[in-house]
């Protein structure tokens, strides 16, 4: 009897360490999990040239060629980027004139997909305060066009907001090469322009090639036209030839 139960007993313990390793692993795991979870993800660099400063909202900061780089990565579904422009025109600060940082959360549902963003926008050598912006984007996905309804707000050195509807179609041509068509369509109410609002239309196509080992080249063409006149330095016409090199990590 006296064996029996010492038997039970070690077999009593034995299952209990058993039982405590596994949950000891299985926290070990979900931990790791965790930790991985947090690591940078998708982190690239890229290096641009324009031939000229044409914002995508309604504007045209320098008629002048440009550099403009910028380096991202993910930590779970939040997106970091760091954007700078170098300019080569003297009459509008030549040299580095604008470092932006952004934030960028995305949610995606089946056929939606949502991302709210914070930037902040930073003007070395240039007389221009710093701003920064919160907007929201809802962008269709999984269906024959891109949809895109973008909405921000500006604050600090120049308080505005602005609304842009974007519609957008890819042709995948074969496994490295892709063909873009986009055009949109935008209000700007004071969004780092003073004066009153107007409105912009703009088009534009781009063809991206997948070089391998993470290099992808990127070329296009954009163009847009005011509705109403933007009156200053503002022109209320612009095309903009650009071409850029990217490397993923």
């Amino acid at each position: 009897m006296v064996k029996a139960k010492q038997t039970l007993t070690s077999l009593i313990s034995a299952g209990a360490l058993v039982l405590a390793q596994n949950t000891f692993s299985q926290e070990i795991a979900k931990n790791s999990k965790e930790i991985s979870s947090l690591a940078p993800k998708n982190a690239f660099v890229r290096a641009s040239w324009h031939s000229r400063y044409m914002g995508t909202f309604g504007f045209t900061l320098s008629d002048g060629p440009v550099t403009q780089n910028d380096l991202g990565f993910d930590i779970g579904k939040v997106s970091y980027n760091l954007w700078t422009n170098y300019d080569f025109d003297k009459g509008n600060g030549k040299g580095l004139n604008e470092i932006d940082n952004s934030l960028v959360a995305t949610f995606q549902t089946k056929h939606l997909t949502i991302q709210p963003d914070f930037y902040w926008y930073t003007f070395p050598g240039v007389d221009f305060p710093d701003a920064f912006t919160f907007g929201l984007a809802v962008s269709t996905r999984n269906l024959p066009l891109d949809l895109k309804l973008y909405g921000t707000k500006s604050y600090g050195s120049s308080e505005g907001s602005l609304a842009q509807l974007s519609i957008g179609k890819s042709f995948q041509l074969n496994k490295r090469v892709s063909f873009n068509l986009n055009s949109a369509l935008t209000y700007n109410n004071s969004y780092f322009v003073h004066g009153s609002g107007f409105t912009v239309v703009s088009a534009g196509a781009n063809v991206n090639i997948n070089l391998g080992k993470g290099y992808s080249l990127n070329t296009g063409i954009r163009s847009q036209k005011a509705l109403e006149s933007l009156g200053g330095t503002f022109k209320d016409h612009a095309a903009i030839f650009d071409f850029s090199l990217k490397k993923s990590f």
